[in-house]
């Protein structure tokens, strides 16, 4: 039986981690030889309190673990993707109607990717109106462009974009790993919930300080 020594939060009772394990879920899947890293949506919406969907407070120690994951990242010089919502105002405000039945939404700078993480001139940002990095996007041909095998997921929130974007990596066959400090989301028990059944089936839930020590092997 499956030993879980991952990511399992306390409230996950001893009947559903015995189904798991049954099942031979959560066993680790490891990294691969060429990995690359995704940002998924640390834009100022979600970082800033002056947006609906913002908190300075989940995401101070967010943005710390990412910028040492992006360090080691740039060290070794790893690709690295980033993700954003769309900066066109039409576009933004038609993907909000789909999905909001029509509210208004002001893009303004709401999806600038915070300050504290800008890219680099060579590091590529994505624009996207669902969850998911790879739907209806490039994210899949860069990757295989790159001979990438391995993704690196980071960003917010875990149980919306970052959990979407996790499962189609997963579907498209990369090696998948999220730092645990790398990602949040603005409700606690979503975010537990979430890493664990991305561990239990889509990915390695690991500790950032081990991430940044792999990651710090390739240089």
């Amino acid at each position: 039986m499956t030993e879980f020594s991952q990511y399992v939060p306390e409230f996950v009772s001893d009947s559903d981690r015995e189904a798991f394990a049954k099942g031979q879920y959560g066993e680790r899947i490891g990294w691969g030889h060429s990995p690359a890293v995704i940002v998924v949506d640390i834009t100022n919406q979600f970082t800033q309190d002056e947006y609906a969907l913002g908190s300075s407070a989940t995401t101070e120690s967010l943005l710390d673990a990412n910028e040492r994951l992006l360090n080691a990242a740039r060290q070794a010089e790893l690709p690295i993707f980033y993700t954003r919502g769309p900066s066109d105002e039409e576009i933004a405000h038609v993907a909000m109607e789909l999905r909001k039945g029509g509210e208004a939404y002001e893009v303004g700078d709401a999806n600038e990717i915070c300050e504290d993480l800008e890219p680099r001139d060579d590091e590529i940002v994505i624009e996207k109106t669902k969850p998911s990095a790879f739907f209806d996007t490039h994210l899949a041909g860069m990757l295989t462009h790159h001979d990438i095998d391995t993704a690196i997921v980071t960003g917010v929130s875990t149980s919306g974009c970052v959990r979407a974007t996790v499962v189609d990596a997963s579907s498209h066959n990369f090696r998948t790993i999220v730092p645990a400090e790398c990602v949040a989301d603005r409700a606690t028990a979503s975010h537990e919930m979430a890493l664990f059944e991305m561990q239990m089936k889509y990915a390695d839930i690991l500790p950032t300080d081990e991430v940044v020590g792999e990651v710090r092997t390739l240089s």
